[in-house]
């Protein structure tokens, strides 16, 4: 069965639009010119390179296992055009064990076909199950871009084409080589070194300064072991040296100074009466020249040693600074530093002491294990600086290549979704593979039964049951005057008063269609060759009554309705023949007629009943398919009013609307022939031709037909339009129509 028919990128159908349906019967209604005969013409030759953007979708099977039987103008130039027409084989009742034989090959195939149903079914669950993990995996990868692609996250560059598609990303990670052990460094380290390389301003780093001073020089010179004292000449030497008080009367011995110029002679020690200046004398001859030089050498090593302090400069500030490269080396760094800065300072105290004193002993602290410290601290992050100043300048390759170690971790991390995941499809394969080979073992079967049902048909297959149906038809709707013979080689001819010349060229335009449409409902009775075995049938009608009177709208009406849409289950012979029907007309009451109103159930309720009703629409020169409900039948009545009340539509529209509302309410409602009804006297009248002819027109199924009326005037058609319900007493249903506001 057609599940699907899309239309698009033919005639009016410009844009795509779509015919879905789960029903054995497709009413399908449309305004001359919106593209019904599209779809037949589609249907009647699917491999036409003019419908390439044309699809249909089966629910079983594919194209190979239907036939199609499509009645159009196609079919009829196809068929009646030609002086003979192929034989129609058809089933007899002459051997009952072929039709058995028959009957059973078509359950089997049935039963197969349900099995193939059960199966994809099968399938689909196991693929939905597959696209549920499958989405559940990729919402776990996506937290890769959602967790590192954001713009402040140095690995966002990572991710470049990736950011917009979970599908996609999956994919890439899935084609990523998986390291064989876990990598050893961890995305922190990757990261860090990202953000070095992947700056705007990426500039060199200046290396650090390595401590370079002589600190050794002061810290072991002998001068600051030395006890510094004065001369031993002096009378003052032994006491000062006894009481080891030089430092103390070297400060004192500035007072003197002050006493002599003041010219008093006291003690500034123990103000007693002294000769002041002898004891300035004897002071100053203590404090010799070998004094005020080792007092002036601890000067000297004071001063160089807090120099060299001064240029012990603290680097941590590169290091905060550069965070990132050099950040595991600052508690080394600092510990380091402090430890030489924290010597330095006691030293520099000790020789301020010595300096004020000194006659005082010191020892300095030795400076150089902490130098090497420090240094060697210093040595290993400028290794990194170097490393990194040279790597600058290649950052890009440096950028891929931690790219690459990104995806190598995230695949390794990922590597047990991945699995499960492989897992499932691999499961999921071998499943829908078995499921698959089944399904072509009951198909293989379906052609096995199909090739019994072909060999058993070609046993009961005759001629001339068709042509007893086609006379009958035309019998029954009143066609004497010509009729079907059997000629050579099974095929057909049409037979008039003895002659078999031409024949269908001189029928009318009603007699041609339903001529046509017989022998049409024949072939999708029967075969058209005998070596035809049988398939699904889909049968495609395309306007029938275009060209007939009302008496035969009715009478084909009923025929295909027994022929083809009968709701009656017990009939075997019709409704299980044909897989699928589709019909196609214009005529709102034809497709009335045809349409099955749904039937309640006890509660009220509407029951579904096998039929879908469908119409075409043209927007803008564009047609649309649309479904269809019953109940909308009648509105379409009112639908037709409102065009011919429209100040502002196509000319061609409203005429055919005018013809449209005279067939539905005349024929369908009124129940009276066309032909009485407009043989009303006033439209006699030469003005009123135009539109007596074209209502009366055997056949409008081009739009463009009434352009054969020169004399065509939109407003005479309306005057006649009125006149046919004035005339005919039906004025007041004109006027309450001609009034709606629509």
């Amino acid at each position: 069965m057609i599940k699907k028919i899309t239309m698009d990128g033919y005639a009016s159908f410009k844009q795509p639009t779509i015919l879905e349906t789960q029903k054995k019967v497709n009413l399908i209604y449309g305004l001359n010119g919106v593209g019904k005969s599209t779809i037949s013409n589609f249907l009647y030759n699917i491999h036409d390179e003019c419908f390439d953007k044309c699809k249909i979708e089966y629910d079983i099977g594919d194209e190979n296992s239907y036939e199609f039987h499509v009645f159009n103008n196609q079919f009829i130039t196809d068929n009646f055009y030609e002086e003979k027409l192929k034989g129609v084989f058809t089933l007899s009742g002459e051997n009952k064990t072929a039709l058995q034989n028959i009957k059973n090959a078509k359950t089997v195939i049935e039963e197969k076909e349900q099995d193939i149903i059960a199966l994809n079914d099968e399938i689909s669950r196991k693929q939905s199950e597959l696209r549920a993990v499958q989405q559940q995996t990729n919402n776990a990868i996506w937290e890769i871009k959602t967790k590192y692609s954001d713009s402040a996250n140095p690995l966002n560059y990572c991710l470049d084409g990736l950011k917009s598609d979970k599908q996609k990303l999956y994919e890439f990670i899935k084609s990523v080589h998986l390291p064989e052990i876990k990598p050893q460094r961890g995305i922190e380290d990757i990261s860090r070194d990202a953000s070095l390389y992947n700056k705007k301003d990426k500039v060199p780093i200046v290396p650090l300064s390595k401590i370079a001073g002589a600190f050794e020089s002061v810290e072991e010179d002998p001068l600051l072991k030395k006890h510094i004292i004065g001369g031993t000449d002096s009378v003052v030497s032994n006491l000062i040296n006894e009481i080891e008080c030089s430092d103390w009367v070297k400060k004192g011995a500035n007072y003197l100074d002050r006493l002599i110029q003041k010219g008093r002679n006291v003690c500034p020690f123990c103000q007693s009466e002294i000769n002041a200046k002898v004891l300035a004398e004897n002071i100053k001859k203590y404090f010799d020249d070998s004094y005020e030089k080792d007092v002036a050498g601890i000067e000297v090593l004071y001063t160089k040693y807090t120099q060299l302090v001064d240029l012990v400069t603290n680097c941590e500030d590169i290091l905060v600074q550069n965070e990132h490269l050099l950040g595991i080396y600052q508690p080394q760094y600092v510990s380091a530093f402090a430890e030489l800065k924290g010597v330095l300072q006691d030293n520099v105290r000790n020789l301020e002491e010595k300096k004020n004193n000194p006659g005082n002993q010191i020892e300095l602290i030795k400076t150089s294990d902490k130098i090497d410290k420090l240094n060697s601290v210093v040595d290993l992050i400028n290794n990194e600086i170097v490393k990194f100043n040279k790597n600058l300048s290649e950052s890009n390759k440096i950028l891929v290549e931690l790219k690459k170690e990104f995806w190598a971790l995230m695949r390794y991390e990922k590597d047990g979704l991945l699995n499960e995941l492989e897992g499932l499809y691999e499961s999921c394969k071998n499943f829908c593979q078995n499921k698959n080979n089944d399904i072509i073992d009951r198909q293989n079967e379906i052609k096995r039964q199909q090739m019994i049902i072909s060999s058993e048909e070609k046993k009961v297959v005759n001629v001339h049951e068709a042509i007893n149906h086609i006379n009958s038809g035309l019998l029954d709707i009143g066609i004497t005057n010509f009729k079907i013979v059997e000629a050579d080689n099974d095929m057909y001819q049409i037979e008039r008063e003895g002659s078999r010349s031409n024949i269908f060229k001189s029928l009318s335009e009603g007699e041609k269609m339903m001529i046509s449409l017989l022998y049409f409902i024949e072939t999708c009775k029967g075969n058209i060759a005998r070596e035809t075995g049988s398939k699904r049938k889909i049968v495609i009608i395309d306007d029938p009554i275009s060209s007939l009177s009302h008496i035969y709208v009715f009478n084909v009406g009923m025929l295909l309705k027994k022929i083809f849409t009968s709701e009656d289950p017990l009939d075997e012979k019709n409704t299980k023949k044909y897989e699928q029907i589709f019909l196609l007309t214009h005529n709102m009451y034809f497709f009335y007629e045809m349409a099955i109103p749904h039937k309640r159930n006890s509660n009220g309720n509407e029951k579904e009943n096998n039929q879908a009703l469908f119409r075409i629409k043209k927007l803008d020169s564009t047609s649309y398919i649309v479904p269809m409900k019953y109940n909308e039948i009648q509105n379409e009545y009112e639908s037709y009013w409102s065009v011919v009340n429209s100040q502002d539509v196509n000319p061609i529209l409203q005429a055919n609307c005018m013809r449209n509302i005279i067939e539905y309410f005349f024929g369908f409602v009124e129940r009276k022939q066309l032909n009485t009804v407009m043989s009303i006297k006033k439209l006699r009248d030469p003005k009123y031709q135009a539109f007596y002819r074209f209502i009366n027109r055997e056949s409008h199924s081009e739009t463009q037909n009434i352009f054969d009326f020169k004399e065509y005037d939109p407003e005479i058609f309306k005057e006649a339009f009125k006149s046919v319900f004035v005339e005919n007493n039906y004025e007041k249903h004109y006027n309450e129509m001609s009034s709606l506001k629509f």
